[in-house]
């Protein structure tokens, strides 16, 4: 199991939070609940609700593959996280750091840096297993498009009913 070299020219390719704060159109075709703010976006980006959604997505992927994949989870993706984890930091986290800094003062790379592995990861998965979750692709799917995701709307105790918080 090797990591998918197309979603880190993907993710190069973004232009990293350049619709914050503007109004959502139908752009990423699916439902989504607007951050009217940056003030409610990072109120809700530091919430326990988005913190534990995101591990429910990750908690689901793991799990799929550890149930249907075991020969291509198991020994590999603590690997393939480190790996793509260092190439997150060094090939796209200065451009996503730099358009941060332009459009909050509260440092959230960290968590951006969190998603951005976890996509990556996602996406290496999907070659081999097409019907892994798909939270980390709508995830994906409202950075490329230029947005912040921020947080979850749906109760966690009906995972995974619920949306995504965009500002």
């Amino acid at each position: 199991m090797e990591l998918d070299p197309e979603i880190y020219d993907r993710l190069k390719s973004i232009d990293w939070f350049a619709q914050c704060g503007r109004g959502l159109t139908d752009e990423l075709g699916f439902s989504v609940e607007p951050a009217p703010s940056l003030s409610e976006a990072l109120i809700h980006i530091r919430s326990d609700r988005w913190q534990d959604a995101r591990t429910e997505a990750q908690g689901d992927l793991t799990a799929y593959l550890s149930k249907h994949h075991i020969n291509l989870y198991g020994g590999h993706w603590n690997r393939l996280a480190r790996e793509s984890r260092q190439r997150i930091l060094t090939e796209i986290m200065p451009a996503v750091t730099e358009a941060l800094a332009k459009c909050t003062v509260e440092p959230i790379s960290d968590i951006v840096l969190l998603d951005l592995n976890r996509i990556a990861l996602r996406a290496s998965y999907r070659k081999r297993c097409p019907k892994v979750p798909s939270f980390f692709d709508r995830l994906s799917a409202i950075y490329a498009a230029g947005r912040l995701p921020c947080g979850w709307t749906g109760n966690l105790e009906s995972w995974p009913d619920g949306m995504f918080v965009v500002y």
